[in-house]
């Protein structure tokens, strides 16, 4: 008996159909490839298949926690992360500027409401605008060296979103200098 014949051979995989695909490469890629192909000995469309068939297995691109992440998703991760940094470093001036200019106007507003008006005397006026510009130095030293210590206006008021806002008087409270019946 022939000790050949009663072996057993390994049934070949069967074969996938396989469709072409035309791609372009850079002539510096298609070299490197055909230069690795050539050190692996093996087809170029072999290699470009696993390389394919990898990338998809491994969500195309998008990555797991688990997964290293590739040097895109790294540079896009920072972008967004510079960008939100970026967002909320407006938003803060944004709400310094929204508040000290509520702020002024309010003060403006007091200030137009309790403010004498300017005599019609040239010297009392003269007098009254030397003492003006010397309060607004002294206001303006405080206000220079308050800001060097680190203060900040901004920072004492409570953040927008917890505080209530305030509400309207009802009639039968009447109004706030005590005037009128409380009835409308």
């Amino acid at each position: 008996m022939n000790p050949s014949a009663f072996s057993v051979k390994a049934a070949a995989p069967p074969k996938v159909r396989r469709q072409r695909l035309g791609i372009r490469l850079s002539q510096p890629l298609l070299r490197r490839l055909r230069q690795y192909a050539a050190a692996k000995g093996r087809k170029e469309s072999a290699i470009i298949e696993d390389l394919v068939s990898d990338y998809l297995a491994s969500g195309g691109g998008r990555h797991t926690e688990s997964s290293p992440s590739s040097p895109i998703d790294r540079l896009v991760a920072a972008i967004n992360d510079d960008r939100a940094t970026h967002a909320a470093q407006l938003r803060e001036v944004l709400r310094a500027v929204e508040l000290l200019s509520e702020g002024f106007g309010r003060f403006v507003g007091l200030w137009m409401a309790t403010a004498a008006p300017l005599p019609a005397d040239e010297n009392r006026r003269a007098a009254i605008g030397k003492a003006s510009a010397a309060n607004y130095e002294h206001f303006a030293q405080a206000v220079v060296t308050h800001f060097a210590r680190g203060h900040r206006f901004a920072r004492e008021l409570p953040d927008p979103e917890q505080v209530a806002p305030p509400r309207a008087p009802r009639a039968s409270e009447g109004t706030s200098s005590g005037q009128g019946s409380g009835k409308v």
